[in-house]
C-alpha cells in the first residue's frame, strides 16, 4: 500500500492513565489531520489511536473500491485495539463523527465528541451523486482547499478529489448514523464551526436535540472552517475535549 505521505499512516501513542481515545478522520482525509490533537491528548496521559479508514490516504482508485461498511470496519478494528482500557472515548471529524455515532451505541463507550459532523450540508446537490456515479468515476475540487498556515500545514494530507461512488456511500452512511440517535447514551460534546463551508451549523443543534445522552453540550468555533483540527481555534477545541474526557468517566459512574 503506497501512502500519499508517511504522516497519512495510522498512529498509536501509548499513554499512562489507563484510558484510550479513538480518533476518526473524515471523508478524503487521513490520520495526519489528528496528529496535533493526538499528541496533545497523549501528553496528558491518554493512549490515542487514529486508524486509516479503508480507501483513504492512498489513491482515488482504492477509495472507489470501498464502501461504508469498509470504513466502519476500519473504525471497529481501531476500537478493538483499545479494548483493554477501562474507558474508551470516541472523537470523530465529519464522516468520522458519523462513524462515531454508530460506535457510540455500544455501552462501553465512555464519551463521544463529534466535530463538524454532516447532518445538514450546504450543497443541496449532493443527492445527485447517486445518479452521477454511473456516468463519472472521480470528481476533483473546483477550488482546491489551501493548506492552513503555520505548523498545521505539514498535516494537510488528503485527496484533492473523491470517488463519486464513495460519495454515494457517504450519504448512505449519514442516513444510517442519524437513524437512531436516541440510542446514544454516552456523554456528548458536539463541536461545530460557524464558518464551516461544508456542513450547515444547524447540524449541531439537531444532534443535540436528538442524541439520547442526558449530558450533551455544543462548543461553537466562531472562525474555523470545516477541518477545525487544522484551523486557528484548535487550542480551544483541544482544551474543551480534554475537559470532556476528564469528566466523562466520573459522570457515568454517578449516573449509573
Amino acid at each position: 500500500m503506497q501512502l500519499l505521505d508517511p504522516l497519512a499512516a495510522p498512529f498509536l501513542f501509548e499513554g499512562t492513565n489507563g484510558e484510550g481515545a479513538l480518533l476518526l478522520h473524515g471523508f478524503t482525509g487521513t490520520p495526519a489531520h489528528f496528529r496535533m490533537m493526538g499528541q496533545f491528548l497523549n501528553e496528558r496521559g491518554y493512549t490515542v489511536h487514529a486508524p486509516l479508514l479503508a480507501g483513504h490516504g492512498t489513491s482515488l482508485e482504492e477509495m472507489d473500491q470501498t464502501t461504508r461498511r469498509d470504513w466502519v470496519q476500519s473504525a471497529q478494528d481501531g476500537l478493538e485495539a483499545l479494548r483493554g482500557f477501562g474507558h474508551v472515548h470516541l472523537v470523530g471529524l465529519s464522516m468520522g463523527g458519523l462513524i462515531s455515532l454508530l460506535l457510540a451505541r455500544q455501552d462501553e463507550i465512555a464519551s463521544l465528541t463529534t466535530i463538524d459532523t454532516p447532518v445538514k450540508l450546504w450543497d443541496r446537490r449532493d443527492p445527485l451523486v447517486h445518479i452521477l456515479k454511473h456516468v463519472e468515476r472521480f470528481h476533483s475540487w473546483k477550488e482546491p482547499e489551501q493548506p492552513p498556515p503555520g505548523e498545521a500545514a505539514r498535516y494537510f494530507i488528503q485527496y484533492d478529489g473523491f470517488s463519486l461512488r464513495a460519495a454515494s456511500e457517504l450519504l448512505h452512511l449519514k442516513r444510517q448514523a442519524l437513524r437512531h440517535l436516541d440510542r446514544v447514551q454516552a456523554p456528548a460534546l458536539i463541536i461545530q464551526s460557524r464558518a464551516d463551508e461544508t456542513v450547515r451549523p444547524e447540524s449541531a443543534d439537531i444532534l443535540a436535540r436528538r442524541l439520547g445522552s442526558s449530558r450533551k453540550r455544543i462548543l461553537w468555533l466562531e472562525h474555523s472552517r470545516h477541518n477545525a483540527l487544522l484551523d486557528t481555534e484548535r487550542d480551544i477545541m483541544d482544551e474543551a475535549i480534554l475537559e470532556h474526557l476528564h469528566s466523562a468517566p466520573s459522570w457515568r459512574t454517578q449516573g449509573s
